[in-house]
Protein backbone atom coordinates (compact mmCIF):
# COMPACT_ATOMS: atom_id res chain seq x y z
CA UNK A 1 0.00 0.00 0.00
CA UNK A 2 2.77 2.35 1.05
CA UNK A 3 4.96 1.25 -1.99
CA UNK A 4 1.93 2.38 -4.46
CA UNK A 5 1.49 5.31 -2.84
CA UNK A 6 4.74 6.49 -3.60
CA UNK A 7 5.14 5.41 -6.80
CA UNK A 8 1.79 7.66 -8.05
CA UNK A 9 4.11 10.87 -7.49
CA UNK A 10 7.06 9.34 -9.58
CA UNK A 11 4.66 8.31 -12.14
CA UNK A 12 3.22 12.27 -12.48
CA UNK A 13 6.91 13.51 -12.47
CA UNK A 14 7.06 11.27 -15.30
CA UNK A 15 4.33 12.26 -17.44
CA UNK A 16 5.12 15.83 -17.27
CA UNK A 17 8.73 15.31 -18.35
CA UNK A 18 7.29 13.67 -21.42
CA UNK A 19 4.95 16.21 -22.12
CA UNK A 20 7.07 18.54 -22.12
CA UNK A 21 9.36 16.89 -24.56
CA UNK A 22 6.05 16.99 -27.07
CA UNK A 23 5.70 19.08 -29.73
CA UNK A 24 2.94 22.58 -29.31
CA UNK A 25 1.31 21.07 -31.81
CA UNK A 26 0.36 17.64 -31.45
CA UNK A 27 0.36 15.65 -34.65
CA UNK A 28 -3.00 13.50 -35.35
CA UNK A 29 -3.18 10.03 -34.06
CA UNK A 30 -1.23 7.58 -35.86
CA UNK A 31 1.53 10.33 -36.66
CA UNK A 32 4.81 10.23 -35.40
CA UNK A 33 7.96 11.93 -35.78
CA UNK A 34 8.40 15.68 -34.28
CA UNK A 35 6.90 18.89 -35.37
CA UNK A 36 9.17 21.05 -37.65
CA UNK A 37 8.83 25.07 -36.87
CA UNK A 38 5.95 26.82 -38.79
CA UNK A 39 4.83 23.84 -40.09
CA UNK A 40 1.60 21.56 -38.21
CA UNK A 41 -0.30 18.73 -38.94
CA UNK A 42 -3.79 19.98 -40.50
CA UNK A 43 -6.57 17.62 -39.81
CA UNK A 44 -7.90 16.62 -43.25
CA UNK A 45 -9.76 14.26 -45.03
CA UNK A 46 -8.35 11.57 -47.42
CA UNK A 47 -4.86 10.33 -46.57
CA UNK A 48 -2.73 13.14 -44.81
CA UNK A 49 -2.93 16.66 -44.37
CA UNK A 50 -0.45 18.84 -45.99
CA UNK A 51 1.56 21.65 -43.80
CA UNK A 52 0.02 24.58 -42.84
CA UNK A 53 1.13 28.61 -43.26
CA UNK A 54 1.50 30.42 -40.56
CA UNK A 55 3.67 33.59 -41.13
CA UNK A 56 6.89 34.94 -42.46
CA UNK A 57 10.44 35.17 -40.91
CA UNK A 58 12.31 38.79 -40.03
CA UNK A 59 14.10 37.98 -43.59
CA UNK A 60 10.97 37.05 -46.18
CA UNK A 61 9.79 40.52 -44.16
CA UNK A 62 11.96 42.68 -45.17
CA UNK A 63 12.11 41.09 -48.74
CA UNK A 64 8.41 41.69 -48.61
CA UNK A 65 8.65 44.96 -47.43
CA UNK A 66 11.65 46.18 -50.53
CA UNK A 67 8.90 45.14 -53.22
CA UNK A 68 7.91 48.24 -55.47
CA UNK A 69 4.33 48.25 -54.47
CA UNK A 70 4.73 48.33 -50.58
CA UNK A 71 7.39 50.92 -51.48
CA UNK A 72 5.07 53.43 -53.64
CA UNK A 73 2.35 52.73 -50.60
CA UNK A 74 4.37 53.96 -47.97
CA UNK A 75 5.46 56.94 -50.26
CA UNK A 76 1.98 57.66 -50.88
CA UNK A 77 1.05 57.38 -47.11
CA UNK A 78 4.08 60.37 -45.86
CA UNK A 79 2.31 62.29 -48.29
CA UNK A 80 -1.19 62.38 -47.46
CA UNK A 81 -0.01 63.15 -43.62
CA UNK A 82 2.24 65.91 -44.78
CA UNK A 83 -0.16 67.51 -46.82
CA UNK A 84 -3.00 67.11 -44.26
CA UNK A 85 -0.47 68.25 -41.47
CA UNK A 86 0.26 71.30 -43.67
CA UNK A 87 -3.45 72.09 -44.25
CA UNK A 88 -4.51 71.94 -40.49
CA UNK A 89 -1.57 74.49 -40.18
CA UNK A 90 -2.83 76.90 -42.71
CA UNK A 91 -6.51 76.62 -41.63
CA UNK A 92 -5.38 77.38 -38.21
CA UNK A 93 -2.77 80.46 -39.01
CA UNK A 94 -6.32 81.65 -41.16
CA UNK A 95 -8.76 81.39 -38.42
CA UNK A 96 -6.63 83.26 -36.12
CA UNK A 97 -6.02 86.12 -38.57
CA UNK A 98 -9.44 86.29 -38.85
CA UNK A 99 -11.16 85.91 -35.90
CA UNK A 100 -12.18 89.41 -33.88
CA UNK A 101 -9.04 91.04 -32.56
CA UNK A 102 -9.02 91.34 -28.92
CA UNK A 103 -10.39 93.97 -27.10
CA UNK A 104 -9.51 96.50 -24.61
CA UNK A 105 -10.18 94.68 -20.89
CA UNK A 106 -10.54 97.03 -18.19
CA UNK A 107 -13.71 98.17 -16.28
CA UNK A 108 -16.58 99.78 -17.93
CA UNK A 109 -18.34 101.50 -15.95
CA UNK A 110 -21.91 103.23 -17.24
CA UNK A 111 -20.08 106.86 -16.84
CA UNK A 112 -17.18 105.61 -18.55
CA UNK A 113 -19.16 104.70 -21.63
CA UNK A 114 -21.68 107.04 -21.37
CA UNK A 115 -20.78 110.20 -19.79
CA UNK A 116 -23.08 112.87 -17.85
CA UNK A 117 -25.66 115.63 -19.18
CA UNK A 118 -25.43 118.40 -16.39
CA UNK A 119 -28.91 120.86 -16.27
CA UNK A 120 -30.98 122.26 -13.34
CA UNK A 121 -34.57 121.02 -13.47
CA UNK A 122 -35.92 124.04 -14.69
CA UNK A 123 -34.66 123.94 -18.12
CA UNK A 124 -36.50 121.39 -19.42
CA UNK A 125 -40.01 123.77 -17.94
CA UNK A 126 -42.40 123.64 -15.52
CA UNK A 127 -43.25 120.66 -13.19
CA UNK A 128 -40.80 118.05 -13.93
CA UNK A 129 -41.33 118.33 -17.32
CA UNK A 130 -37.88 116.69 -17.32
CA UNK A 131 -39.70 113.47 -17.66
CA UNK A 132 -40.58 114.35 -21.36
CA UNK A 133 -37.03 115.00 -22.56
CA UNK A 134 -35.29 111.36 -20.98
CA UNK A 135 -34.94 110.11 -24.37
CA UNK A 136 -33.73 113.18 -25.90
CA UNK A 137 -30.88 113.22 -22.84
CA UNK A 138 -30.43 109.55 -23.31
CA UNK A 139 -29.32 110.15 -26.68
CA UNK A 140 -26.56 112.12 -25.56
CA UNK A 141 -25.30 110.52 -22.34
CA UNK A 142 -25.60 108.01 -19.72
CA UNK A 143 -26.57 109.57 -16.58
CA UNK A 144 -28.38 113.16 -15.98
CA UNK A 145 -27.04 115.53 -13.41
CA UNK A 146 -29.94 117.60 -11.79
CA UNK A 147 -28.47 120.57 -9.89
CA UNK A 148 -28.32 122.69 -8.38
CA UNK A 149 -32.39 122.71 -7.15
CA UNK A 150 -33.88 125.74 -7.06
CA UNK A 151 -35.11 127.45 -4.06
CA UNK A 152 -37.25 130.23 -2.91
CA UNK A 153 -38.50 129.50 0.30
CA UNK A 154 -35.52 130.36 2.58
CA UNK A 155 -32.02 131.80 2.16
CA UNK A 156 -30.83 127.96 3.44
CA UNK A 157 -33.27 124.96 2.95
CA UNK A 158 -32.85 121.54 3.83
CA UNK A 159 -30.05 120.06 1.61
CA UNK A 160 -32.53 116.69 1.71
CA UNK A 161 -35.42 119.29 0.66
CA UNK A 162 -37.26 117.97 -2.82
CA UNK A 163 -38.93 122.01 -4.45
CA UNK A 164 -42.04 121.23 -4.04
CA UNK A 165 -42.94 123.90 -7.31
CA UNK A 166 -40.80 120.79 -9.31
CA UNK A 167 -43.63 118.82 -8.08
CA UNK A 168 -44.81 116.31 -5.29
CA UNK A 169 -42.19 112.82 -4.12
CA UNK A 170 -44.40 110.72 -6.31
CA UNK A 171 -43.57 112.62 -9.60
CA UNK A 172 -40.51 112.54 -8.60
CA UNK A 173 -40.30 108.88 -8.33
CA UNK A 174 -42.93 108.48 -11.42
CA UNK A 175 -39.52 110.24 -13.16
CA UNK A 176 -36.63 108.11 -11.65
CA UNK A 177 -38.60 105.43 -12.71
CA UNK A 178 -39.01 106.24 -16.50
CA UNK A 179 -34.99 107.47 -16.63
CA UNK A 180 -34.37 103.45 -15.66
CA UNK A 181 -36.61 102.63 -18.81
CA UNK A 182 -34.45 105.07 -20.86
CA UNK A 183 -31.35 103.54 -19.14
CA UNK A 184 -30.06 106.67 -17.61
CA UNK A 185 -28.75 107.02 -14.24
CA UNK A 186 -29.51 109.96 -12.31
CA UNK A 187 -27.43 111.95 -9.75
CA UNK A 188 -28.65 115.36 -7.68
CA UNK A 189 -26.62 118.24 -6.65
CA UNK A 190 -26.57 118.83 -2.91
CA UNK A 191 -25.58 122.70 -3.78
CA UNK A 192 -28.72 124.56 -3.88
CA UNK A 193 -26.55 127.52 -4.80
CA UNK A 194 -24.13 128.36 -7.56
CA UNK A 195 -22.59 130.60 -6.27
CA UNK A 196 -22.08 129.98 -2.66
CA UNK A 197 -20.95 126.07 -1.21
CA UNK A 198 -23.27 125.12 1.79
CA UNK A 199 -19.90 124.21 3.88
CA UNK A 200 -18.47 127.53 3.01
CA UNK A 201 -18.28 128.80 6.37
CA UNK A 202 -16.83 125.77 8.24
CA UNK A 203 -16.57 122.70 6.13
CA UNK A 204 -14.93 120.67 9.06
CA UNK A 205 -18.11 121.89 11.78
CA UNK A 206 -19.84 118.69 13.21
CA UNK A 207 -23.35 120.21 12.48
CA UNK A 208 -22.36 120.89 8.77
CA UNK A 209 -21.12 117.53 8.09
CA UNK A 210 -23.62 115.72 9.88
CA UNK A 211 -26.17 117.71 7.76
CA UNK A 212 -24.24 116.95 4.50
CA UNK A 213 -24.66 113.06 5.47
CA UNK A 214 -28.35 113.34 6.31
CA UNK A 215 -29.18 114.48 3.02
CA UNK A 216 -26.66 112.08 1.09
CA UNK A 217 -29.15 108.90 2.60
CA UNK A 218 -31.84 110.97 1.91
CA UNK A 219 -31.29 111.20 -1.44
CA UNK A 220 -30.21 107.83 -2.10
CA UNK A 221 -33.06 106.47 -0.74
CA UNK A 222 -35.11 108.52 -2.92
CA UNK A 223 -33.36 106.38 -5.71
CA UNK A 224 -30.94 108.54 -6.85
CA UNK A 225 -27.65 106.89 -8.27
CA UNK A 226 -25.48 109.05 -6.79
CA UNK A 227 -25.11 112.83 -5.47
CA UNK A 228 -22.97 115.73 -6.61
CA UNK A 229 -21.23 117.91 -4.10
CA UNK A 230 -19.19 120.77 -5.29
CA UNK A 231 -15.80 122.30 -3.78
CA UNK A 232 -14.65 119.29 -2.39
CA UNK A 233 -10.89 121.17 -2.47
CA UNK A 234 -12.40 123.06 0.84
CA UNK A 235 -13.41 119.65 2.79
CA UNK A 236 -11.03 117.30 4.81
CA UNK A 237 -10.41 113.77 3.48
CA UNK A 238 -11.59 112.10 6.46
CA UNK A 239 -14.75 114.47 5.48
CA UNK A 240 -15.25 112.85 2.21
CA UNK A 241 -14.50 109.25 3.23
CA UNK A 242 -17.13 109.35 5.77
CA UNK A 243 -19.41 110.65 3.11
CA UNK A 244 -18.18 108.15 0.14
CA UNK A 245 -18.79 105.28 3.28
CA UNK A 246 -22.67 106.42 2.78
CA UNK A 247 -22.89 105.38 -0.54
CA UNK A 248 -21.18 102.56 -0.28
CA UNK A 249 -23.73 101.22 2.35
CA UNK A 250 -26.50 101.97 -0.63
CA UNK A 251 -24.52 100.14 -3.28
CA UNK A 252 -25.29 96.73 -4.98
CA UNK A 253 -23.90 95.00 -7.70
CA UNK A 254 -26.60 96.09 -9.50
CA UNK A 255 -27.13 99.56 -8.44
CA UNK A 256 -23.50 101.12 -7.03
CA UNK A 257 -24.18 104.75 -5.94
CA UNK A 258 -22.00 107.63 -6.51
CA UNK A 259 -20.12 110.36 -4.64
CA UNK A 260 -19.27 113.08 -7.24
CA UNK A 261 -17.16 115.88 -6.29
CA UNK A 262 -16.80 119.18 -8.76
CA UNK A 263 -13.47 121.28 -8.15
CA UNK A 264 -12.52 124.79 -9.12
CA UNK A 265 -9.54 124.28 -9.20
CA UNK A 266 -7.48 125.24 -12.56
CA UNK A 267 -3.72 124.57 -11.72
CA UNK A 268 -2.73 121.51 -12.87
CA UNK A 269 -0.19 120.94 -10.21
CA UNK A 270 -3.19 121.41 -7.77
CA UNK A 271 -5.42 119.56 -9.29
CA UNK A 272 -3.32 116.42 -9.55
CA UNK A 273 -2.50 116.60 -6.07
CA UNK A 274 -6.59 116.30 -5.04
CA UNK A 275 -6.99 113.98 -7.52
CA UNK A 276 -3.81 111.61 -5.82
CA UNK A 277 -5.75 112.54 -2.67
CA UNK A 278 -9.47 112.73 -2.65
CA UNK A 279 -11.77 110.06 -1.59
CA UNK A 280 -14.70 110.50 -3.73
CA UNK A 281 -16.00 108.01 -6.32
CA UNK A 282 -15.24 110.77 -8.97
CA UNK A 283 -13.97 114.17 -9.73
CA UNK A 284 -16.20 116.21 -12.15
CA UNK A 285 -13.19 119.13 -13.36
CA UNK A 286 -13.44 122.20 -15.62
CA UNK A 287 -11.26 122.37 -18.31
CA UNK A 288 -8.61 124.97 -17.53
CA UNK A 289 -9.19 128.43 -19.30
CA UNK A 290 -5.45 129.03 -19.54
CA UNK A 291 -4.47 125.76 -20.99
CA UNK A 292 -5.74 124.86 -23.38
CA UNK A 293 -8.16 126.56 -24.36
CA UNK A 294 -6.94 130.65 -24.08
CA UNK A 295 -7.21 133.86 -26.17
CA UNK A 296 -4.40 134.61 -27.83
CA UNK A 297 -4.33 137.86 -29.96
CA UNK A 298 -8.04 137.34 -30.62
CA UNK A 299 -7.68 133.26 -31.28
CA UNK A 300 -8.20 130.46 -28.90
CA UNK A 301 -5.42 127.78 -28.36
CA UNK A 302 -5.91 124.26 -28.28
CA UNK A 303 -2.35 122.91 -28.45
CA UNK A 304 -0.74 119.43 -28.16
CA UNK A 305 1.31 120.47 -25.10
CA UNK A 306 -2.04 121.27 -22.63
CA UNK A 307 -3.55 117.38 -24.44
CA UNK A 308 -0.77 115.50 -22.97
CA UNK A 309 -1.28 117.38 -19.94
CA UNK A 310 -5.12 116.92 -19.59
CA UNK A 311 -4.18 112.99 -20.78
CA UNK A 312 -1.67 112.77 -17.42
CA UNK A 313 -4.33 114.49 -15.29
CA UNK A 314 -6.69 111.80 -16.57
CA UNK A 315 -4.74 108.95 -15.45
CA UNK A 316 -4.74 110.44 -11.61
CA UNK A 317 -5.87 108.44 -8.69
CA UNK A 318 -9.47 108.83 -9.00
CA UNK A 319 -11.34 109.46 -12.42
CA UNK A 320 -12.22 112.85 -13.38
CA UNK A 321 -14.61 113.67 -15.81
CA UNK A 322 -13.74 116.63 -17.90
CA UNK A 323 -16.17 119.58 -18.62
CA UNK A 324 -16.05 122.81 -20.83
CA UNK A 325 -18.21 125.72 -19.15
CA UNK A 326 -20.48 125.01 -16.93
CA UNK A 327 -24.80 125.60 -17.42
CA UNK A 328 -24.12 129.17 -16.62
CA UNK A 329 -21.38 129.60 -19.16
CA UNK A 330 -21.73 127.50 -22.59
CA UNK A 331 -18.97 125.96 -24.49
CA UNK A 332 -19.63 127.93 -27.81
CA UNK A 333 -19.33 131.55 -26.00
CA UNK A 334 -16.01 130.32 -24.51
CA UNK A 335 -14.41 129.11 -27.68
CA UNK A 336 -16.95 129.70 -31.23
CA UNK A 337 -14.71 128.13 -34.20
CA UNK A 338 -13.57 125.34 -31.59
CA UNK A 339 -16.49 124.24 -30.48
CA UNK A 340 -16.84 120.98 -32.21
CA UNK A 341 -13.08 120.23 -31.89
CA UNK A 342 -13.56 120.18 -27.78
CA UNK A 343 -16.53 118.40 -28.12
CA UNK A 344 -14.86 115.19 -30.40
CA UNK A 345 -12.07 115.64 -28.13
CA UNK A 346 -13.81 115.32 -24.47
CA UNK A 347 -15.40 112.07 -25.85
CA UNK A 348 -13.05 110.89 -28.04
CA UNK A 349 -9.81 112.04 -27.05
CA UNK A 350 -9.88 112.08 -23.25
CA UNK A 351 -10.20 108.73 -21.13
CA UNK A 352 -12.65 108.43 -18.33
CA UNK A 353 -15.68 110.10 -18.55
CA UNK A 354 -17.03 113.71 -20.63
CA UNK A 355 -19.42 116.16 -18.86
CA UNK A 356 -22.09 118.29 -21.51
CA UNK A 357 -23.78 121.31 -20.32
CA UNK A 358 -26.65 121.57 -21.34
CA UNK A 359 -27.08 123.09 -24.67
CA UNK A 360 -23.89 122.11 -25.46
CA UNK A 361 -24.84 119.87 -27.69
CA UNK A 362 -26.96 122.13 -30.06
CA UNK A 363 -24.68 125.59 -29.94
CA UNK A 364 -26.60 127.61 -26.98
CA UNK A 365 -24.91 130.96 -26.69
CA UNK A 366 -25.25 132.99 -23.58
CA UNK A 367 -27.50 136.35 -23.46
CA UNK A 368 -25.41 139.60 -23.53
CA UNK A 369 -25.38 140.85 -20.08
CA UNK A 370 -26.26 137.82 -18.84
CA UNK A 371 -25.58 137.14 -14.87
CA UNK A 372 -23.34 134.45 -13.56
CA UNK A 373 -26.53 132.65 -12.05
CA UNK A 374 -28.58 133.42 -14.63
CA UNK A 375 -29.81 130.50 -16.99
CA UNK A 376 -30.24 130.21 -20.55
CA UNK A 377 -33.70 128.41 -21.77
CA UNK A 378 -33.45 125.83 -23.70
CA UNK A 379 -34.76 125.60 -27.42
CA UNK A 380 -36.97 123.31 -26.48
CA UNK A 381 -39.21 124.29 -29.84
CA UNK A 382 -36.46 124.36 -31.91
CA UNK A 383 -35.43 121.35 -30.48
CA UNK A 384 -37.42 119.02 -33.05
CA UNK A 385 -36.76 120.66 -36.52
CA UNK A 386 -32.46 120.37 -35.39
CA UNK A 387 -32.94 116.83 -34.88
CA UNK A 388 -34.55 116.03 -37.86
CA UNK A 389 -31.32 117.00 -39.07
CA UNK A 390 -30.37 119.92 -41.95
CA UNK A 391 -26.57 121.95 -42.95
CA UNK A 392 -27.35 124.32 -39.52
CA UNK A 393 -24.80 124.45 -37.46
CA UNK A 394 -26.74 123.71 -34.54
CA UNK A 395 -28.00 120.69 -36.08
CA UNK A 396 -24.38 119.28 -37.10
CA UNK A 397 -23.51 119.76 -33.42
CA UNK A 398 -26.48 117.88 -32.78
CA UNK A 399 -25.71 115.03 -34.88
CA UNK A 400 -21.57 115.17 -34.00
CA UNK A 401 -22.55 114.78 -30.17
CA UNK A 402 -25.29 111.84 -30.67
CA UNK A 403 -22.77 109.93 -32.91
CA UNK A 404 -20.09 110.50 -30.13
CA UNK A 405 -22.11 108.81 -27.69
CA UNK A 406 -22.90 106.14 -29.58
CA UNK A 407 -19.68 105.32 -30.87
CA UNK A 408 -18.26 105.32 -27.10
CA UNK A 409 -21.08 103.08 -25.93
CA UNK A 410 -20.48 100.83 -28.91
CA UNK A 411 -16.69 100.69 -28.84
CA UNK A 412 -14.78 100.40 -25.48
CA UNK A 413 -11.03 101.43 -26.83
CA UNK A 414 -12.89 105.25 -26.64
CA UNK A 415 -14.19 104.24 -22.72
CA UNK A 416 -11.18 102.70 -21.15
CA UNK A 417 -8.20 102.27 -24.12
CA UNK A 418 -5.31 103.87 -23.01
CA UNK A 419 -4.37 107.85 -24.66
CA UNK A 420 -1.11 109.03 -25.93
CA UNK A 421 -0.32 112.10 -27.64
CA UNK A 422 1.44 112.03 -30.86
CA UNK A 423 3.86 114.37 -32.92
CA UNK A 424 1.09 115.75 -35.53
CA UNK A 425 3.56 117.81 -37.49
CA UNK A 426 5.11 121.27 -37.18
CA UNK A 427 1.75 123.32 -37.92
CA UNK A 428 0.17 122.74 -34.36
CA UNK A 429 -2.04 119.74 -35.02
CA UNK A 430 -3.13 117.56 -32.09
CA UNK A 431 -2.92 113.71 -32.85
CA UNK A 432 -4.36 111.21 -29.78
CA UNK A 433 -3.76 107.66 -30.47
CA UNK A 434 -6.34 105.74 -28.23
CA UNK A 435 -5.79 101.78 -27.95
CA UNK A 436 -3.24 99.65 -27.22
CA UNK A 437 -1.41 96.25 -27.97
CA UNK A 438 -3.59 94.26 -30.90
CA UNK A 439 -7.15 95.98 -30.70
CA UNK A 440 -9.11 98.44 -31.76
CA UNK A 441 -7.19 101.68 -32.42
CA UNK A 442 -8.14 105.49 -33.20
CA UNK A 443 -6.37 108.21 -33.95
CA UNK A 444 -8.10 111.31 -32.60
CA UNK A 445 -7.02 114.49 -34.98
CA UNK A 446 -7.47 118.42 -34.77
CA UNK A 447 -6.53 121.20 -36.96
CA UNK A 448 -6.95 124.67 -34.16
CA UNK A 449 -6.01 127.27 -36.30
CA UNK A 450 -7.02 129.08 -39.52
CA UNK A 451 -5.18 127.95 -41.88
CA UNK A 452 -5.55 124.43 -43.72
CA UNK A 453 -2.81 121.71 -42.76
CA UNK A 454 -2.35 119.90 -46.27
CA UNK A 455 0.02 117.44 -45.93
CA UNK A 456 -1.11 116.46 -42.56
CA UNK A 457 1.12 113.36 -41.66
CA UNK A 458 1.04 111.95 -37.79
CA UNK A 459 3.95 110.28 -36.81
CA UNK A 460 5.02 107.91 -34.07
CA UNK A 461 7.09 110.59 -32.30
CA UNK A 462 5.05 111.45 -28.97
CA UNK A 463 4.83 115.34 -28.85
CA UNK A 464 6.28 115.60 -24.56
CA UNK A 465 7.34 112.96 -22.19
CA UNK A 466 5.05 110.60 -21.58
CA UNK A 467 4.98 107.02 -19.48
CA UNK A 468 4.28 104.17 -21.20
CA UNK A 469 6.15 102.38 -24.62
CA UNK A 470 6.66 104.87 -27.77
CA UNK A 471 4.02 103.62 -30.27
CA UNK A 472 4.35 101.55 -33.11
CA UNK A 473 4.85 103.39 -36.47
CA UNK A 474 0.85 104.47 -37.81
CA UNK A 475 -0.45 102.81 -40.84
CA UNK A 476 -0.50 104.19 -44.69
CA UNK A 477 -4.69 103.98 -44.33
CA UNK A 478 -7.42 104.12 -42.28
CA UNK A 479 -11.32 104.43 -42.24
CA UNK A 480 -12.93 108.03 -41.62
CA UNK A 481 -15.48 107.90 -38.89
CA UNK A 482 -16.29 111.35 -37.92
CA UNK A 483 -15.37 114.29 -39.14
CA UNK A 484 -16.89 118.12 -37.57
CA UNK A 485 -17.09 119.12 -41.60
CA UNK A 486 -18.99 116.24 -42.61
CA UNK A 487 -18.99 112.60 -41.15
CA UNK A 488 -19.99 109.87 -43.69
CA UNK A 489 -23.34 108.28 -42.84
CA UNK A 490 -23.84 105.62 -39.87
CA UNK A 491 -22.64 102.70 -39.95
CA UNK A 492 -20.49 103.72 -43.06
CA UNK A 493 -16.55 104.33 -42.87
CA UNK A 494 -14.75 105.88 -45.39
CA UNK A 495 -11.06 104.85 -46.47
CA UNK A 496 -8.48 107.54 -46.73
CA UNK A 497 -4.68 107.77 -47.36
CA UNK A 498 -2.74 108.91 -44.62
CA UNK A 499 0.19 110.85 -46.45
CA UNK A 500 -3.28 112.71 -48.26
CA UNK A 501 -4.91 114.00 -45.24
CA UNK A 502 -6.38 117.62 -45.46
CA UNK A 503 -7.85 119.12 -42.52
CA UNK A 504 -9.99 122.37 -43.05
CA UNK A 505 -9.51 124.94 -40.87
CA UNK A 506 -10.68 124.29 -37.20
CA UNK A 507 -11.33 120.66 -37.99
CA UNK A 508 -11.65 117.89 -36.66
CA UNK A 509 -11.20 113.67 -37.15
CA UNK A 510 -11.96 110.44 -35.74
CA UNK A 511 -9.82 107.33 -37.59
CA UNK A 512 -10.20 103.78 -37.29
CA UNK A 513 -6.72 103.05 -37.77
CA UNK A 514 -6.11 98.73 -38.63
CA UNK A 515 -5.17 96.16 -36.04
CA UNK A 516 -1.04 96.00 -35.85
Amino acid sequence: MDADVEAAPRDVELSALEAEKQPMASPESGAAGPEKNGLVKAAGTGEAAGPKFTGLGKEELLRAAAAPGWTRARAALLAAFWLGWLGMLGAAVAIVARAPRCHVTGSAEWWRSGGLYRAPPEVFGGKLQVRDHLDYVASLAGGLLLGPLPHHSTADPPLEEWPPQLGSEEELRGVLKTAKEHGLQVLVELNHSAVRNHFSNGPTRSNGSSAIKQAIGAWLQRGFDGVFLDGIEELEDSVLAEFRNITEQWSTDETPRLLVGGTRLRDPSSLQDLLNSTKVSLVLGVLPLGPPLDSQNGQTVLDPTHVAQLLQLSQGGVPVVWSVGTPWKHLVGLSPPLAPQVLLLLWGGLPNAPTLNYGDEVGLMDPQGAGSDQLTPMPWTELKALQEGGNSSQAQLLSLSRRLRAMRKKEKTLAVGGAQVLWAGPDRGVAVLRGAGAGERFLLLLNPGAESLHPFRPRSEVATPTTGPTPPPLPPRARLVLSTHGSPPPGTETPVEMAELQLQPYEGLLLRLPPQ
